[in-house]
């Protein structure tokens, strides 16, 4: 008995090193195994944390997920797991059409040793004038801590490829205005509208950064929403995307961190109109 204990606190460490070696890395996303099948086939989907399409799979962690839920066209309904499942996402589709698959992390901390990592990961999610503010707060120039938390979607279908995207009610969140399973190339012209929005606000003039799938990786690019938050992506029929957005908000110091970063994400792959 003794001895099984000693393995599962072995293995809920070995989960927990997996889940958080690579929590500060860039992108964070859900990547279904199957974008599209019948009703019989079961959604897996992993959520990782790396760059470039590239990252470890992470474990059911109850204390680093606030929620994780699905919607179909007909409902939505929130998944109850046990620590260590894996993959997190192992469902069935309970009724066909496109499927939502979300994800919303507990809130992270990540200590900046130096102001060079600070100011690299904010000129790379294109959001300069914090750095300007950091200096107008006199917050200090090194060891200095952010919270940082994920909003996660990947779309998919099941049965057939009826449904629309939509907003969650995430802080933070990016929604395909058309459906990206139903791609009509001619009335397209190649283009696919993603909607930003922030505090149930569309956020215009903001970065998305975008990652196309490939063998080696990811084709790396960025895209901006106009004045109504919509940025217009060109995209290309049977290519997988993954679109990521960050905001910015301050923390009071005692708090224990000076920022609060909010993180968007948006998987899914093109189909053409049957």
């Amino acid at each position: 008995m003794f001895n099984k204990i000693i393995l599962s606190l072995s293995i809920i460490a070995l989960i927990f090193i997996n889940n958080t070696g690579q929590l500060s890395a860039h992108e964070f996303w859900i990547e279904p195994d199957a974008p599209s099948g019948d009703m019989q086939l079961k959604m897996f989907a992993h959520v990782r944390v790396g760059q470039n399409f590239k990252g470890p799979e992470q474990y059911y962690i109850p204390d680093d997920i606030q929620k994780i839920k699905i919607y179909n066209p007909d409902s939505s309904y929130e998944l109850k797991k046990t620590i260590g499942d894996y993959p997190i996402f192992n469902e069935p589709a309970k009724s066909p059409g496109l499927q939502i698959l979300s994800y919303q992390s507990t809130p992270y901390k990540l200590t900046y040793v130096t102001f060079e990592k600070f100011e690299k990961f904010i000129r790379n999610v294109g959001l300069d004038p914090v750095l300007e503010e950091h200096k107008k707060r006199g917050l200090p120039m090194a060891g200095f801590t952010e919270l940082y938390i994920r909003y996660g979607k990947a779309l998919l279908t099941r049965g057939n490829t009826s449904g629309q995207d939509k907003k969650l009610g995430f802080k933070i969140e990016l929604i395909a205005q058309i459906n990206p399973y139903e791609f009509d190339q001619s009335k397209s012209n190649g283009m696919m509208p993603i909607k930003l929005v922030w505090n149930d606000q569309p956020l215009k003039n903001a970065q998305i950064a975008v990652f196309q799938k490939t063998e080696n990786g990811a084709l790396k690019s960025k895209i901006f929403t106009n004045g109504d938050g919509i940025a217009e992506l060109p995209v290309s029929i049977g290519q997988t995307y993954m679109l990521n957005s960050v905001q910015m908000t301050e923390e009071i110091p005692k708090s224990g961190a000076v920022w609060k970063s909010h993180w968007a994400s948006l998987t899914f792959t093109i189909t053409a109109k049957q």
